[in-house]
């Protein structure tokens, strides 16, 4: 696969994300509709699995993702072993911005509910990133920017997505099933060791890679980050052959035409009611994903070039890394299920209808202004195409 026609997949899965995204507002939103959409995307057999109602949307963000962040996964490890991540400082920067764009929106969120009763405890939910919708907008500018923003935007947003798993664990958990957790831990042992030994056997990657998103599910915690875990397990190559890329190029295609429309078309529907008088859930959740996220990525980063822990990505000029932080502003599903574990459980279902609608205004005018923030960055188109 040339690297243009990797671009125009690009840019064509970023169109296809958000076609379905406004297909699915509309859906939710037209009284002839809504009722259909409803249906379809809540709709359940009645069973649970490990506090998960089986329904469709279980098998689109739970088994589903799981390929689109092994895809992810996989060009991220390229990135960290023969790309732009090869580089310590460089590796470092995406992971401190990642840290400093959690940690500012939590803050802001915290000070605006501080003296409220039970409305603190969204405070998680501007600090994640939807990576699926941020990479769907970055591929929309691409050629306006140096490549290797795409690979500090992936590790960033991975990270990031790594310390929204974390907090889930530690505050929004059910209960923590230490048997899933020795099972995770004895998959991801026989992982690497197929991995040392160069194994060609796809089925053992197969069967390991079923029983390691089960022993996540098992254990509690999201499972799409089995995916990044079985993408780090492939080998770069096996005598001289590039398997790393071979895999990459063969799941790529699934993953842009098939996941990525299903998965926006059936999380992105919400009803869509505007406030008079914002709430402050409203208000610390905008403030959090549309100030927070790209101060706090922004703020960190520089520190940490100033004093020489990181360097910024090749031939990015410091309006990118703004660009990257408004995108990193997305928070969309990831925070919306975030809001659904703070609220929902509490029988606070007003409050997760603030969440919804704060989260969809914000991400959406989050990706407009990161878009027009790295479209009219002067970047020479050469030194573009050749980053």
């Amino acid at each position: 696969m040339t690297q243009n026609t990797s671009s125009d997949n690009d840019k064509i899965t970023g169109i296809l994300l958000i076609l379905a995204t406004i297909i699915a507002l509309i859906c939710a939103n037209t009284p002839s509709t809504h009722l259909w959409y409803k249906n379809i995307t809540h709709a359940t057999t009645g069973w649970e699995w490990f506090h998960h109602p089986i329904n469709i949307r279980f098998f689109i963000n739970e088994m589903l993702m799981c390929v689109f962040f092994f895809a992810i996964g996989l060009e991220l490890k390229h990135s960290f072993f023969c790309g732009d991540l090869s580089d310590r400082q460089k590796a470092s920067m995406p992971m401190i911005g990642a840290i400093g764009g959690m940690v500012v929106p939590a803050a802001l969120y915290i000070v605006v509910n501080m003296n409220t009763d039970g409305q603190i405890r969204g405070w998680a939910v501007p600090t994640a990133t939807d990576i699926a919708f941020a990479i769907g907008a970055l591929s929309l500018v691409q050629d306006h920017v140096p490549k290797s923003l795409k690979s500090f935007l992936l590790a960033l947003a991975i990270f990031d997505d790594l310390g929204a798993i974390i907090i889930i664990a530690l505050f929004y958990s059910y209960g923590f099933h230490w048997y899933g957790l020795l099972l995770t831990g004895l998959t991801s042992w026989l992982l690497s060791v197929i991995n040392k030994r160069e194994s060609t056997a796809l089925w053992a990657y197969g069967i390991l890679g079923a029983c390691l998103w089960f022993s996540l599910l098992a254990t509690g915690i999201h499972t799409t980050i089995g995916g990044v875990m079985m993408a780090f397990a492939v080998p770069t190559e096996i005598k001289g052959r590039p398997v790393l890329e071979h895999v990459h190029h063969a799941v790529t295609p699934y993953v842009q035409y098939a996941v990525l429309p299903l998965f926006a078309f059936f999380n992105a529907g919400t009803v869509i009611v505007w406030e008079v008088q914002p709430h402050p859930i409203i208000l610390g959740i905008a403030l959090g994903l549309l100030v927070g996220k790209p101060v706090g990525i922004v703020a960190s980063c520089w520190i940490a070039e100033s004093l020489g822990l990181s360097r910024r990505p090749e031939k990015a000029q410091w309006t990118h890394i703004i660009g990257i932080g408004f995108l990193c502003g997305i928070g969309f599903t990831m925070s919306l299920f975030i809001g659904k574990l703070a609220f929902y459980k509490y029988a606070h279902v007003h409050f997760l209808q603030m969440v919804k609608r704060s989260v969809l205004f914000s991400s959406v005018l989050a990706g407009m202004i990161g878009i027009g923030c790295l479209h009219y960055t002067k970047t020479p188109k050469k030194i573009a195409k050749r980053a």
